[in-house]
C-alpha cells in the first residue's frame, strides 16, 4: 500500500500528497510577507505561502495573489517552480500614501507611504499619489521601479485650506488632486498644477525631488463680528469665495480684490506674506415710523444695498447712506469703528499697518514663486481704535506718498489727491501735452485744437478727418495736401470733381472712350453721341450706357434684336388659334386654325398658311 502524508498550507486547509512527490513553489522577493494560492480561475482558495519559503503543491495550474498583483503558474511533476517579484517605490518625505492600481487605473491593489516599497509580481501598473496618476509603469522581476515625488506648499498660518487641481481642472476621477492647510506640504508627482486658495488661483509647476512654495497673503475686515464679508474680483463682478464674518483673517494669493459687507464695498490689495486691514462701522437703522417694517438702505445715488428693521445694527464700510420707508428717508453717516464695543475696538491694529503671517522657510532644493518678505509684526496700538483710524487718514491726506500713493503717477482715480494734482498740473503726472491727443486730459485736447502742429499733426498732409483744421485746409487748397487735381478724379476733393466735370481732358479722360460714368461730362457726351464712345446700337445691348438702353428700347431691330412672339395664342371671341411657328422638316410656317362649334376641335385655315423661312 502507498503511504501518504498531510501537508498543512494554512490553518484548516490541507493538501494530501504522495510522500514520493517533490513538486515545490518558491516566490522569491525581499520580504517574508504572505501570498495566497487559488485555482486557475482565481476563485477557489487553495492555501497560502510565505515569500522566500518553499511550499509543496500538487501538479496543476494555480493563480497567485500578492499585494493585489496576480501571477498564473503551472506546477509540473518533479520540478521546482520559482516566481520572482519586483518592487515599486515612490521617493519622497514619507508623509503621504501612494497607491498601486492595475494597468487601467481601475482596481486598487495595495498602498504604502512614500519612501517605502510595495512588492508585486512583474507586470504593468499605475501609481496614484494624492489623486494624481502616474503614467503606466512596468515592474521587472528582481528590479526596483522608483518614482520620485516633489513637494508643494502654500505658506500661511493654517487658517485656510488650499486645493490642488491638475491642468484639466480635476483628475481622471473628477476630484481635486489634493487638499491641505496652508503652511503644510503636499507630495505630488512632477507636473503643472492649478492651486486655489479661497478661490484665488495660481498656476505652478512641481519638479521631482524639489519643493515649490507659493507665498500667500491675507486680509482682515475689522468690525463687530456681526455680518459676513464677501470677496469679489477686482471688477466687483465675480464672487470668488465663501463668506466669513468680520474680524476673521482670510488667507488668499496676492492680488486686488473687492470686499462687500451688506452691499457696501471697498477694494483691498493683498501683498505676499503680508496682512491687509480694512475697517467697518455698525450702522444703527433709524425708525422712520413703523418699527415692524424693514427699511430700505441705499447709497447716496439710490443703488440698493440691503433691507433691515429699525433699531438693528448692520456693519458697513465707512460712508453716507440713505434709509427709506415709503416716502420718508433719512441719511446716516457711518465712520470706521462706529458702534463697535470699546473692549473689542482696542484690540484692532492702527490703520495702515500690516503684519506678516507665518511663512514656511524654503528648504534645500526649493523652488519659490515669490521670495518671502520678512516683516516685524506691529506692536499693540496705544491709541484707541477711532484715534488710530483718524490718525491714519490724516497722515495719508497730508502726505500720500507715506501710504504708498505716488501722486505724480497715480491718475487712475485710486486717490482723489492724485486726481486733483493731475488735473491742475498734468506735466507733474508725466502727461506730455504736445503728444497726448487721445482725450485723456482736456488740456491736451484743447492744445491740439488750438495748435495741431504742437501735437505732431502736419495739417498739409492730414486729410483723414482727425483734425478739422486739416480738412478745411485741404478743401480750400487741395494742392497743399499733395492732391494733384488734374489726375485726382475719385472725388476725394470737391475741387478735383469740379475741374473734371468742366474739363475731362485735364483729368486724363478721353471722352470718346471713357463710358464708365466716372465723370458726368463723359456720361453726357455718350448720351448725346453714343457712336463717339464706341457704342454700336445693333450690338451693344448689355445696358452699359443708358443711351444704348434707350435706343434699343425704341428700335430693337437697330440693335440687332429680332423681337418675335413665338407663343401660340387663342382668341376665344373669334375662336381663332394662331401658331406663329410650325417646323415642317427644314422649313418653318405660320398657320391659323378655326375652332369648330360645340367643342375644342380646330380646322386648318388653308388660305392662311404662311411660309416663314428655311
Amino acid at each position: 500500500m502507498q503511504k501518504f502524508r498531510f501537508l498543512s498550507l494554512f490553518v484548516g486547509v490541507f493538501l494530501l500528497l504522495p510522500t514520493a512527490w517533490a513538486e515545490t513553489l518558491l516566490v522569491s522577493g525581499t520580504t517574508q510577507d504572505n501570498y495566497t494560492i487559488y485555482d486557475s480561475f482565481g476563485r477557489d482558495y487553495k492555501g497560502s505561502g510565505t515569500v522566500n519559503k518553499e511550499v509543496l503543491l500538487a501538479p496543476a495550474t494555480y493563480q497567485l495573489k500578492y499585494n493585489g498583483s496576480v501571477q498564473n503558474i503551472t506546477i509540473q511533476t518533479g520540478q521546482k517552480t520559482v516566481v520572482n517579484t519586483g518592487l515599486i517605490t515612490v521617493s519622497g518625505t514619507g508623509q503621504d500614501r501612494f497607491y498601486v492600481y492595475d494597468e487601467f487605473a481601475r482596481t486598487s491593489l495595495s498602498s504604502n507611504y512614500t519612501n517605502r516599497s510595495i512588492e508585486v509580481f512583474p507586470g504593468t501598473y499605475v501609481v496614484r499619489l494624492n489623486y494624481f496618476d502616474s503614467t503606466p509603469i512596468t515592474v521587472v522581476a528582481g528590479q526596483t521601479t522608483t518614482l520620485t515625488a516633489g513637494l508643494l506648499t502654500v505658506t500661511g498660518a493654517g487658517w485656510d485650506a488650499y486645493t490642488v487641481y491638475d491642468t484639466f481642472g480635476k483628475n481622471s476621477q473628477g476630484y481635486p488632486v489634493a487638499n491641505q492647510s496652508t503652511g503644510r506640504d503636499v507630495e505630488l508627482f512632477a507636473g503643472t498644477y492649478s492651486v486655489y486658495l479661497n478661490s484665488s488661483k495660481q498656476d505652478t509647476s512641481v519638479q521631482a525631488g524639489k519643493k515649490t512654495i507659493l507665498i500667500s497673503g491675507s486680509y482682515t475686515v475689522f468690525g463687530a463680528g456681526l455680518d459676513a464679508v464677501y470677496i469679489y474680483d477686482s471688477n466687483n463682478q465675480v464672487n470668488l469665495s465663501k463668506n466669513y464674518l468680520t474680524n476673521r483673517e482670510v488667507e488668499i494669493f496676492p492680488g486686488t480684490y473687492t470686499l462687500r459687507v451688506n452691499g457696501t464695498s471697498q477694494k483691498v490689495t493683498v501683498s505676499a506674506a503680508q496682512e491687509s486691514f480694512l475697517y467697518t462701522g455698525a450702522m444703527k437703522i433709524p425708525n422712520l415710523g413703523d418699527a415692524s417694517r424693514s427699511h430700505t438702505i441705499t447709497d447716496m445715488l439710490g443703488n440698493f444695498l440691503f433691507y433691515k428693521v429699525p433699531n438693528a445694527f448692520a456693519e458697513v464700510f465707512p460712508g453716507s447712506y440713505k434709509v427709506t420707508l415709503g416716502t420718508l428717508s433719512n441719511t446716516v453717516t457711518v465712520q470706521a469703528g462706529d458702534n463697535i464695543p470699546a473692549d473689542l475696538a482696542k484690540t484692532f491694529p492702527s490703520a495702515g499697518t500690516t503684519t506678516a503671517p507665518q511663512v514656511t522657510t524654503p528648504p534645500t532644493n526649493t523652488t519659490a514663486t515669490t521670495t518671502p518678505t520678512t516683516t516685524t509684526p506691529s506692536t499693540t496700538a496705544t491709541l484707541t481704535y477711532n484715534d488710530g483710524i483718524s490718525a491714519g487718514i490724516a497722515k495719508c491726506k497730508t502726505d500720500p506718498s507715506v501710504c504708498g500713493i505716488v501722486v505724480a503717477q497715480n491718475t487712475d482715480g485710486a486717490t482723489q489727491t492724485g486726481i486733483d494734482k493731475c488735473k491742475s498740473d498734468p506735466a507733474s503726472c508725466g502727461i506730455v501735452m504736445t503728444q497726448n491727443t487721445d482725450g485723456s486730459t482736456q488740456a491736451g485736447i484743447d492744445q491740439c485744437k488750438a495748435s495741431p502742429s504742437s501735437c505732431g499733426i502736419v495739417t498739409n498732409n492730414n486729410i483723414d478727418g482727425s483734425t478739422q483744421i486739416g480738412i478745411d485746409q485741404c478743401k480750400a487748397n487741395p494742392a497743399s495736401c499733395g492732391i494733384v487735381v488734374s489726375v485726382n478724379t475719385d472725388g476725394s476733393t470737391q475741387a478735383g470733381i469740379a475741374q473734371c466735370k468742366a474739363d475731362p481732358k485735364s483729368c486724363g479722360i478721353v471722352v470718346n472712350q471713357n463710358t464708365d460714368g466716372s465723370t458726368q461730362a463723359g456720361i453726357d457726351k455718350c448720351k448725346a453721341d453714343p457712336a463717339s464712345c464706341g457704342i454700336l446700337y445693333s450690338q451693344n445691348t448689355d445696358g452699359s450706357t443708358q443711351a444704348g438702353i434707350d435706343q434699343c428700347k425704341a428700335d430693337p431691330a437697330g440693335c440687332g434684336i429680332v423681337i418675335e412672339n413665338l407663343h401660340a395664342s387663342y382668341n376665344p371671341t373669334s375662336g381663332e388659334l394662331h401658331l406663329p411657328v410650325v417646323d415642317v422638316g427644314t422649313e418653318k410656317y405660320e398657320v391659323y386654325l378655326q375652332q369648330k362649334p360645340q367643342g375644342f376641335l380646330f380646322d386648318l385655315d388653308l388660305a392662311r398658311i404662311i411660309r416663314r423661312s428655311k
